[in-house]
């Protein structure tokens, strides 16, 4: 009869830790469901929702071209709207041209997730993982994405975040090979990040 070895025991434990550090002692959840909470899931559900929302489904099939390529094992391929190449199925996402509607009260709740699923196929365009989180990005912070301006701002934003993300080592280590001595707290570096990147 197999028995578990030590390290998958420890790999329970550690699963086991990982969800008691969420929970009060006799199991309950230490943050209950509020407000907020709520709203998380009706997102996630919208979100779940629209992987496989038939208008996004029947868009990738129409979009799909074929790839002649016999050296290649790729059958399909899509082109970003964006940059303009093409890439395998799992390297693109549909994107809405106009992005989600605000969602931060109930009352918005309907007109959020039709924003999501209710949509055209003139609605939607194709785009490359990468060009779709700099357009994410440009629209979270309200830029244009449209105009090079603007493209190039998101692109320089999704790098600074990128480098304050690497905690103080990596911060350190980008000022430094910039020839910029790092200052001693972490909102000075950004300052000092922001500044060397949109200089």
């Amino acid at each position: 009869m197999a028995t578990p070895s030590k390290a998958e025991i420890d790999k329970v434990q550690k699963k086991l830790d990982g969800f008691l550090k969420k929970l009060n002692s006799d199991g309950s959840p230490k943050r209950p469901m509020d407000d907020n909470l709520a709203k998380g899931l009706m997102r996630d559900a919208v979100r779940k929702k629209w992987m496989y929302c038939p208008t996004k489904m029947a868009f990738l099939l129409k979009n799909r071209i074929p790839d002649m390529d016999n050296s290649t094992r790729t059958k399909w391929l899509q082109r970003c709207a964006i940059c303009g190449k093409t890439f395998k199925e799992q390297e693109v996402q549909v994107d809405h041209l106009v992005g989600e509607t605000e969602f931060t009260g109930w009352g918005q709740a309907q007109q959020y997730a039709s924003s999501i699923l209710d949509v055209t196929f003139d609605d939607l365009q194709i785009l490359c993982i990468q060009d779709h989180k700099t357009k994410s990005r440009c629209e979270a912070l309200g830029i244009d994405w449209r105009t090079p301006e603007g493209w190039q701002q998101g692109l320089l934003e999704q790098e600074f975040t990128k480098i304050v993300d690497s905690k103080a080592k990596g911060q350190k280590d980008w000022l430094l090979s910039k020839g910029i001595t790092p200052m001693g707290n972490e909102e000075q570096r950004k300052m000092q990040i922001r500044g060397e990147l949109f200089k």
